[in-house]
């Protein structure tokens, strides 16, 4: 396997853990969005994370809780699909005496 080869699977890899990461932090990151402007206006519409989840799915349904996702995913995905071919580059240059990189199999 070569250099390419195995970063192109990296970059597939951070992709997939990009969307699985963002089905999950997603709901959470809208409901914490909406407390933490709900504390800064003074006003308070939900009594907790529990109580706006339920209001946000009372209110609009699941597309409601999901709110915003695009922007969740573009940074997950960023996150995931640059760390690790970066990564595996660095590795490789520091590794260049022992002429492979520590990724790749012997």
């Amino acid at each position: 396997m070569n250099l390419l080869s195995s970063t192109l699977q990296l970059f597939n890899a951070g992709c997939l853990a990009g969307v699985a990461t963002t089905v999950i932090m997603a709901p959470g990151e809208r409901i914490k969005c909406l407390l933490q402007i709900q504390a800064d206006a003074g006003t308070k519409k939900y009594a907790g994370p529990m109580d706006c989840a339920k209001q946000l799915y009372r209110e609009g349904g699941i597309r409601s809780v999901y709110k915003g996702t695009g922007a969740t995913l573009l940074r997950g995905n960023g996150m995931f699909v640059c760390y690790h071919p970066l990564e595996v580059f660095i590795l490789s240059v520091l590794n260049a005496d022992a002429g492979r990189c520590c990724y790749q199999r012997s």
